[in-house]
């Protein structure tokens, strides 16, 4: 649990493909500097997992010098209100969870959002239920869930849990992000898939023991052609489009402990 007595010590990472982030990511950070931010890095890269990866060694690696206690990551094109930081310290107070992710609706037209239930089958251990923004108001701001997967675009890790360190046979650390591809032949056509690197590593997390809650008490603009924002019910879609009657009646039948990304075609 968090030890509201500790000083925590948060380092930021922000994601880039080219260097460039949006202002309202710089005043963001600029902010948490108050919050407990006391460590920032920008980092650029082609590769999105590998650039994930190398904040989050960052991060873990300045455990030992810098005292840090918590991991947090911004995408560059994600904009938060000013109190960000303290806010989702408080939500990962209260709900005892050692990862925190915001709701974060996707950009385009049909206000999904990047929150995930994870319903895996023996034929589909990838497969999930995408939410909706309707289907997020419905719920309570602060929600958990044993099968929740949450995104990296707003997200608080607290790493000073045993399982942030846990290694597999290789020595290798189990939790990391990395982007899983397939490409399956269904109703008579190839179809590419894909396990993203947010969803993987809540599953890689979850395994290790994490408790992982969502929350839309942090108010935050996804940056694009538009400004998609968290803090009301908008778009096109009411649920998943990819959520079809023969995945719900195939995970009728399935054990709902495992993982995957079915929305994740589109």
């Amino acid at each position: 649990m968090f030890n509201k007595k500790q000083l925590n010590k948060v380092f930021i990472g922000v994601p880039t493909y080219d260097g460039r982030i949006e202002e309202s990511v710089m005043n963001a950070m600029f902010g948490a500097s108050q919050q407990g931010g006391h460590m920032m890095q920008v980092t650029a890269h082609s590769l999105l997992a590998h650039n994930f990866n190398r904040l989050w060694c960052m991060a873990l690696n300045s455990r030992k010098d810098q005292g840090t206690t918590h991991f947090a990551m911004l995408h560059a094109d994600v904009g938060p209100e000013g109190d960000w930081l303290k806010k989702m310290l408080m939500v990962m107070d209260q709900t005892e969870s050692d990862i925190v992710g915001c709701v974060i609706p996707l950009k385009g037209p049909k206000g999904l959002t990047s929150i995930g239930i994870d319903r895996p089958t023996e034929k589909d251990p990838w497969l999930a239920q995408r939410l909706s923004l309707k289907e997020i108001f419905a719920l309570e701001p602060t929600f958990t869930d044993e099968r929740l997967l949450v995104n990296t675009g707003l997200l608080l890790i607290d790493i000073t849990k045993p399982w942030v360190d846990e290694k597999d046979e290789n020595g290798e650390l189990k939790a990391k992000f990395e982007i899983n591809d397939r490409i399956v032949f269904k109703d008579g056509k190839y179809q590419a898939q894909v396990e993203p690197e947010d969803w993987g590593f809540c599953r890689k997390a979850r395994k290790l023991g994490a408790k992982i809650t969502a929350t839309r008490t942090v108010k935050i603009r996804h940056i694009g052609r538009a400004e998609y924002l968290n803090t009301l019910v908008w778009g096109t879609c009411e649920s998943d489009p990819f959520w079809t009657d023969d995945d719900k009646k195939e995970n009728e039948n399935a054990d709902s402990d495992g993982g995957s990304s079915k929305g994740s075609k589109g």
